[in-house]
C-alpha cells in the first residue's frame, strides 16, 4: 500500500486498516494539541503585557492632558469618555506590544499619522515616539517592523538632530546614504531596508511609541 506524504491513502487503496486510521488520527491530534499549546503560550504573554500596558498607561485626549497641575486622577481618567486605549491590540495574528531592554513599545500597523498627529497619540498612551538610544534597541526594533511599511521615530530636523518631544539630541543615527536633506521629520523608511529618512513632517506614516 502507497501513503501519500500528507498521511493519507491514494492510488485507489481502499484496504486501510483500522489501526492504521487510529494511528493517522492520533498522530494528528498530538500534532495539533502541541500546536495550541504554543499559541495559548504566546497569547497568554501578549495578555500580560497588554495588561500591564493598561494599568500604567491609563490616558485620555489632548485637551486633558496627562502632565502639570491641571492633570485628573487616574480614577477620574478611567471614567472619562474621552479615555484613549489602543483599537486593536493583536494585528494580522501578532501582538502590537514588544519589549526591548525591559522597555515596552507599542507598533501602530493599522492606521497612519502625521508626524505630530503621531506624538499626540503616543502622549496619549503616556509615552513618547520611539527614538534608539543605541545600535542594539535599533536592531531589535527593526525586526518588528512590517517590511512594507514607513515608521516615525521622535527625530525632527531643528538645526540638528533632535527628538522632537524633548528637544534632546538624538542619540543614535542610521541614515539611508541617499536620503534628501530638505525636510524636517525622520521616519524609518522600509525602500531603505527600515534606515532613517528624512521627508515632510506631513507625510503619513504608521509609528512606534515608548511607554512607561
Amino acid at each position: 500500500m502507497n501513503i501519500h506524504p500528507n498521511l493519507y491513502a491514494y492510488e485507489g487503496d481502499s484496504d486501510v486498516s483500522d489501526d492504521t486510521n487510529e494511528s493517522m488520527i492520533s498522530f494528528r491530534l498530538e500534532k495539533l494539541e502541541n500546536l495550541l499549546m504554543k499559541m495559548s503560550k504566546n497569547i497568554d504573554r501578549n495578555s500580560d503585557l497588554y495588561g500591564e500596558f493598561l494599568t500604567k498607561n491609563i490616558v485620555r485626549e489632548p485637551q486633558n492632558t496627562l502632565f502639570g497641575e491641571d492633570a485628573l486622577p487616574s480614577s477620574e481618567i478611567a471614567g472619562s469618555e474621552n479615555a484613549f486605549f489602543p483599537e486593536v491590540r493583536i494585528y494580522n495574528g501578532v501582538s502590537r506590544f514588544i519589549q526591548i531592554e525591559a522597555k515596552s513599545y507599542y507598533i501602530e500597523n493599522a492606521k497612519k499619522q502625521s508626524w505630530s498627529g503621531a506624538d499626540d497619540k503616543c502622549r496619549l498612551m503616556g509615552g513618547v515616539l520611539f527614538s534608539p538610544q543605541n545600535a542594539g534597541a535599533w536592531e531589535t526594533l527593526r525586526m518588528n517592523l512590517e517590511q512594507n511599511k514607513n515608521y516615525w521615530t521622535d527625530i525632527r530636523v531643528n538645526v540638528s538632530f533632535v527628538l522632537g518631544s524633548r528637544d534632546e539630541k538624538a542619540q543614535f543615527l542610521d541614515f539611508d546614504p541617499y536620503s534628501p536633506n530638505r525636510d524636517t521629520c525622520i521616519e524609518i523608511g522600509y525602500k531603505s531596508y527600515h534606515l532613517m529618512n528624512e521627508v515632510h513632517c506631513n507625510t503619513k506614516n504608521y509609528y512606534v511609541c515608548k511607554l512607561g
